[in-house]
């Protein structure tokens, strides 16, 4: 699973939740972008991190007639997934010099000890170091592979998947303002996903199921009490997608 990068180089995104597909084709210079989304029969996709996510009988018409209604040949796929059905993790690093193999090897173990409901031997991993401003981090996401292969399958009808991002990170790589510190809100109806960033790179990252009562900024609230512990997290900017968009108790 490559997770990492701006949405460059890929003819389509495919983004799946448990209630609609959507697909996005970015223009090629003509500034036309073309755009699609439909809503999923209940019970299509099913996020979770273990066992069977999809129902292929049901699923793949509907992503064939929008892969029919793709307006050109498709060579590289994005594939946004639901973040229910994978796990992100900031590990920092303490030591001032870039970890080595053995290091990262030990970083890695040590968060699917702490993070991952399944082994490591288990799952497709994908990793990246990097100074976000206030320290360096190691970012690690994981997909158990029988999981992953169900979404690529799926995705397969519109062209070869060559990237996979879990929402909440999807979306945060897509901002391009380079704020100080921000904080990113994605919800969907299964999840909500907060991301603090600093200088567009995470600092911290938990997703959070949707509670009984369907409450977003219940969720929110609850994670930054929880990074405060961790981070000094100031005044900074918000930006909220998916279902959190337009919120009124959330963006207040």
């Amino acid at each position: 699973m490559s997770i990492f990068g701006r949405f460059g180089g890929c003819d389509c995104a495919l983004q799946l939740t448990s209630t609609v597909a959507t697909v996005v084709v970015p223009s090629q210079g003509d500034g036309q972008q073309w755009y699609e989304q439909v809503e999923l029969p209940s019970g299509a996709v099913r996020p979770r991190l273990l066992g069977t996510n999809l129902d292929p009988t049901v699923l793949t018409s509907v992503l064939q007639e929008l892969a029919d209604a793709v307006p050109r040949r498709v060579n590289a796929v994005t594939l946004v997934l639901p973040d229910a059905c994978a796990k992100v993790h900031v590990v920092p690093i303490e030591s001032e010099q870039a970890p080595g193999r053995r290091a990262t090897d030990e970083i890695i173990r040590w968060a699917f000890r702490e993070t991952f409901p399944f082994a490591a031997e288990e799952a497709l991993i994908d990793t990246q170091l990097y100074d976000n401003g206030v320290q360096r981090c190691l970012l690690v996401a994981a997909a158990h592979r029988d999981v992953l292969r169900q979404y690529e399958r799926a995705a397969s009808v519109f062209g070869p998947v060559v990237r996979t991002m879990p929402a909440t990170l999807a979306c945060g790589w897509s901002v391009d303002d380079r704020a100080a510190q921000q904080l990113l809100v994605y919800a969907d109806d299964d999840s909500v996903g907060c991301m603090v960033s600093s200088s567009s790179s995470p600092v911290f990252i938990r997703t959070r199921p949707r509670r009984g009562d369907g409450s977003i900024a219940a969720a929110v609230v609850e994670t930054l009490e929880y990074a405060a512990d961790r981070l000094d997290i100031g005044n900074g900017q918000a930006t909220i997608s998916g279902l959190a968009a337009g919120n009124e108790e959330l963006e207040t």
